[in-house]
């Protein structure tokens, strides 16, 4: 069962994101440094530190965080960083990002420098490299917004609009809109100061609402993100000795689990079911945000309710073939082309597989899917909650993970056997996880492209190496709430969806069918 890692490194990006660095005399770029301690439901967790430059004539922008937060007993760890080149003039040269989540760091580079940007990953010592068009929307690098911001503020806007970059989140630029609120005295670790209330959005996170109070020189003192009720991430401006300071990590994974309106009996049993999933103003939220795909079908009955219907026995309507090679791709987090991911892969097949693979437009491959899903699941041999979010390459080696290592090995399996994968990142149910009983926690598990006549139609088949039910492998508890491809960069935009939901979701049981 996922833990809202991926999704708690995601709030922090934007944290990071919506964190302008502004100096007295933004064109000159004297040095700038800042420390914040990172709080979760009220608890250190963490900190982070931020820094612009100048070094060899060029601008540039440090960041870094650790958090450390507990699921049960463990301990996770997760370390974030990036580094941003530009010139003088404020256009772009390079950036570098690591993100670790599990024993090794994910790294990401782009060089803007080519009529195309170059993309190269890195993953537990694999390198995948792919060539993208520049977004054809102007953008502010972080030295440039920096700039613009302080003039913005500076002049008393009320309402500051600029688009930029984040390289953890992929190349898409983000839009942030801050709405200039009331003034008054913050007081942060026994330091009064005189800030402004900020109310920022970013389009990459609809539904979300950071709150920020700046000092006069637009530094923030204070931000926060609301992440469910009774819980929101806080980050305190502070010196280096406290940022640092020893902390015990807060414990997240029960605080996560959503309690429906009544249990399920023999929920891996269960083929079908109808489930209402309410929350204040949620169409206009997350719109058509939840996927109707796999055995998942979904309506709105009001602008607060959808209703979601789980039915093993009927996949979505079959749509057109899926041409997007995305699904194809290796990437960082689902390298194929790694020698130990082949070799999983290779050893789930027999000789007919072999043959099948190599014939144009593979008739049924739900059988080679589910061997493939079969021995994921008895590759990874350590089944804990110790890992964060570890690649395909990482977990094919370590053999060790809960449901995120599952998904993303199997995604990888399936490409490498020409099959069209991705993730899905939803709830499932559990009769007892984590000292609760009857709950629905956050789960990741995969879809693979399946043409049951080998023809132009098609449909996702739901597949889950972790938890697997006893109806075809799978069970009607299953709630997709985002699908990704895992493309370089892009994975944790995928997930933003998710966000609203935090909020104070509830679940309604409507109706229930299981299996013989």
């Amino acid at each position: 069962m996922q833990k809202r890692v991926s999704t708690f490194v995601t709030l922090l990006v934007l944290l990071s994101l919506s964190l302008p660095c502004v100096s007295d005399d933004a064109k000159a770029f004297e040095p700038y440094e800042a420390w914040y301690v990172l709080k979760l439901g009220g608890q250190k967790a963490g900190h982070m530190h931020a820094a612009l430059k100048l070094e060899d004539g060029k601008i540039v922008n440090e960041t870094a965080m650790i958090l450390a937060i507990k699921r049960g007993e463990t301990e996770l760890r997760i370390e974030q960083s990036s580094r941003f080149v530009e010139t003088t003039d404020y256009e772009p040269l390079s950036v570098k990002s690591a993100m670790k989540l599990a024993l090794m760091a994910t790294e990401q580079e782009i060089d803007f420098t080519g009529d195309q940007w170059t993309v190269t990953a890195k993953n537990a010592g694999q390198q995948t490299q792919t060539k993208v068009d520049p977004p054809d929307v102007d953008w502010l690098t972080p030295g440039g917004m920096a700039a613009y911001l302080k003039e913005a503020i500076d002049k008393g806007d009320k309402e500051i609009s600029v688009t930029t970059l984040d390289p953890s989140m992929g190349t898409t630029p983000v839009t942030i809109k801050m709405t200039r609120g009331e003034t008054k005295d913050i007081e942060v670790f026994g330091r009064v100061t005189p800030a402004t209330l900020w109310t920022t959005t970013l389009t990459n996170a609809p539904g979300i609402e950071i709150q920020q109070w700046t000092d006069d020189t637009g530094q923030p003192v204070k931000q926060m993100i609301p992440l469910m009720p009774g819980m929101e991430i806080e980050m305190l401006l502070a010196d280096k000795d406290l940022a640092l300071a020893e902390f015990d990590a807060p414990e997240m994974l029960a605080a996560s689990f959503i309690k429906p309106d009544k249990p399920i009996k023999n929920p891996r049993k269960l083929k079908r079911a109808v489930f209402d999933v309410t929350l204040e103003d949620l169409k206009e939220k997350i719109g058509d945000g939840i996927p109707n795909a796999g055995f998942q079908k979904t309506e709105w009955v009001d602008n607060d309710t959808l209703r979601i219907e789980i039915d093993l026995s009927k996949p979505a309507t079959p749509i057109g073939t899926d041409n997007d090679v995305a699904y194809l791709n290796a990437t960082s987090m689902l390298n194929f082309k790694d020698k130990k991911v082949k070799e999983v892969m290779r050893s789930a097949l027999k000789e007919q597989d072999f043959i099948l693979l190599g014939e144009k437009g593979l008739r049924n491959a739900t059988p080679l899917a589910e061997s493939l899903r079969n021995k994921v699941r008895t590759h990874i041999e350590a089944k804990d909650l110790s890992v964060g979010f570890a690649s395909a390459s990482e977990t094919a080696r370590t053999k060790q993970g809960d449901c995120t290592e599952h998904a993303c090995l199997l995604a990888a399996v399936l490409r490498g056997a020409g099959i069209p994968s991705r993730t899905v990142t939803g709830l499932v149910y559990a009769d007892q996880f984590a000292g609760e009983r009857g709950i629905f926690g956050f789960h990741m598990w995969t879809q693979a492209w399946i043409r049951p006549d080998g023809g132009d139609k098609g449909y996702w088949l739901d597949l889950d190496a972790a938890m697997p039910g006893q109806v075809d492998g799978f069970d009607a508890t299953h709630i997709a709430l985002s699908t990704s491809a895992m493309k370089d960069g892009e994975s944790f935009n995928e997930m933003v969806t998710l966000l609203p939901l935090m909020q104070g979701m509830e679940i309604k049981i409507v109706e229930t069918e299981w299996a013989e």
